[in-house]
């Protein structure tokens, strides 16, 4: 879970940086990817799906604002341990059904249920400035090596090691992003992909409030640019960072809103 993840601090992120910014050979596309997450804070899905497109102008300058699809999360229909569960405690059920019901010949479980697990969809697109001073060395790198070795072109996903245009996996790029924490000496645990877009979200929400923003403003602007519906959710995300339940947030930014609304601020 995403809201499991935590933000790292400044210094953790500048060390991440530098060892991103020149990585072993064989990482060039794992520092590449995780460039793009800390400078985007998308999904790792969101990323995953990205073309050179998205990135790069046709003459393979990079694009001032990167395009990238947020992605809209929906339930989806699970087999398993939820529907022995719910046979097992719900017997006027179970006792009019036969085995046949319930398992194929093969053994599995034939019946869906509608359970909490959830998969990404296509939403709208959404452009954002990308620091590339700070973050473009191992994306640009990458994709002359991929131009290079696979002949891609802008239609192609930008992370891919293969030459039908394939998606990496995501538990490798998952191991290969804990490797390049333990390089730079950050503690990998709780950071993952997520931890990335939690450290983004903290960032721009501190710009937010050096700019003037107050907690409720901050918090909406972030929301609209991370690509998130529900400002609860968002909140979830910077409650360890602001040090309060997600509930005081929100009533807590209302609160002194209305305050200043009275006061005629």
């Amino acid at each position: 879970m995403g809201t499991k993840t935590r933000f790292v601090t400044p210094e953790e992120l500048n060390k991440f940086i530098r060892v991103i910014n020149n990585p072993p050979e064989k990482m060039l596309i794992y520092a590449a990817f995780a460039a793009v997450v800390i400078g985007t804070g998308a999904r790792w899905t969101e990323v995953a799906d990205m073309t050179f497109d998205d990135l790069f102008d046709q003459d393979w300058t990079p694009r001032k604002k990167v395009s990238r699809m947020l992605a809209k999360k929906r339930r989806k229909k699970s087999k398993g341990k939820i529907v022995l569960d719910f046979l097992a405690n719900n017997w006027d059920v179970t006792a009019k059904m036969k085995v046949s019901d319930v398992f194929t010949p093969a053994g599995e479980i034939k019946i869906d249920y509608t359970g909490k697990t959830t998969e990404s969809r296509p939403g709208k697109k959404k452009e954002i400035e990308f620091p590339w001073s700070m973050l473009g060395a191992p994306i640009i790198a990458w994709k002359d090596k991929a131009i290079e070795k696979y002949h891609f072109n802008h239609s192609h996903r930008i992370f891919s090691l293969h030459y039908d245009n394939h998606k990496l996996s995501h538990g490798n790029s998952y191991l290969k992003n804990r490797r390049l924490l333990r390089l730079a000496g950050v503690d990998w645990r709780r950071v993952a992909f997520h931890g990335w877009r939690t450290t983004f979200l903290v960032m721009v929400y501190e710009q937010c409030k050096r700019n003037g923003m107050g907690d409720f403003e901050a918090a909406n602007q972030v929301k609209e640019m991370i690509g998130h519906e529900s400002l609860d959710t968002l909140t979830e995300y910077l409650k360890e960072y602001i040090g309060q339940d997600s509930g005081n947030i929100i009533i807590g930014a209302f609160e002194n809103a209305f305050r200043n609304a009275r006061a005629g601020k």
